[in-house]
C-alpha cells in the first residue's frame, strides 16, 4: 500500500474522521484514501461487520497448500516435534473425517471434552515434552497450552496452523466512547 493509502478492516460500512482527510467509495471496492498532507497524523474511526464463513465454505477451502503457502511458511506452519503416542493420536481423531474442517473440529472436541479440565494453575509437565504431557497425561492448563497442542496435533497430520494472541471481549465504555481492553482479557487460540 502506498503512504495515501489508510488501513481500515475488512469492508467497513462507516468511517469517520475530520472534513476533507479521508475519502472513499462504500459503493466499490472499499479502499480508503489520504487526503491529508503526508507528514499530518490522521486520526479516524472504522465500523465494519465481518461475517464468520459458514462450515459448507469452511469444507470446501483448498488442500492445495503449496499453492498458497511460500515453501518456507508451510515447513513452520506445518512441523510438529511430538511424541509418537501424539501424533498417533492426532491421526486416530482425525483419519476418518472427510475435510480439513471435519480434521479441526475432530481435535477441537478432543480438547473441549471433560477429560480436559481449564485451569490457571497448572501442573507440573514433563519439562523435555510439555505438550506432551498436557495432551497425554495432565490435562489440564490454560490458553497457551490448549493453543499450543492444538496447533501441534493439526501440524502432527499436515494441517498448517500456528497460535495467534489478542484479547477477547472488552467492556464499553460511555464516557470514553470505546471498548476497554484489559489485561484479564488476553488469550491465545489457533489459527488453521
Amino acid at each position: 500500500a502506498g503512504a495515501d493509502k489508510v488501513p481500515v478492516f475488512y469492508k467497513p460500512f462507516q468511517i469517520e474522521a475530520a472534513e476533507g482527510i479521508l475519502a472513499w467509495d462504500a459503493a466499490k471496492d472499499f479502499t480508503v484514501i489520504r487526503r491529508a498532507k503526508r507528514n499530518m497524523a490522521v486520526h479516524y474511526r472504522v465500523w465494519s461487520v465481518v461475517s464468520p464463513p459458514t462450515p459448507a465454505q469452511l469444507r470446501s477451502v483448498t488442500t492445495d497448500y503449496r499453492s498458497i503457502l511460500p515453501k518456507k511458511d508451510l515447513f513452520l506452519l506445518t512441523y510438529a516435534r511430538v511424541q509418537d503416542r501424539t501424533k498417533a493420536l492426532a491421526v486416530r481423531l482425525t483419519q476418518d473425517q472427510p475435510t480439513v474442517y471435519d480434521k479441526v473440529i475432530a481435535v477441537e472436541r478432543y480438547f473441549s471434552g471433560n477429560q480436559f479440565a481449564y485451569s490457571l494453575t497448572v501442573p507440573a509437565l514433563d519439562p523435555v515434552s510439555p505438550l506432551d504431557s498436557f495432551i497425554n497425561d495432565v490435562r489440564i492448563g490454560h490458553c497457551e497450552l490448549y493453543a499450543s497442542a492444538m496447533a501441534v496435533m493439526l501440524r502432527a497430520v499436515g494441517i498448517p496452523a500456528r497460535v495467534t494472541q489478542g484479547y477477547r471481549g472488552g467492556e464499553w465504555s460511555d464516557t470514553d466512547n470505546a471498548y476497554l481492553i484489559r489485561k484479564s482479557m488476553a488469550h491465545l487460540w489457533v489459527e488453521v
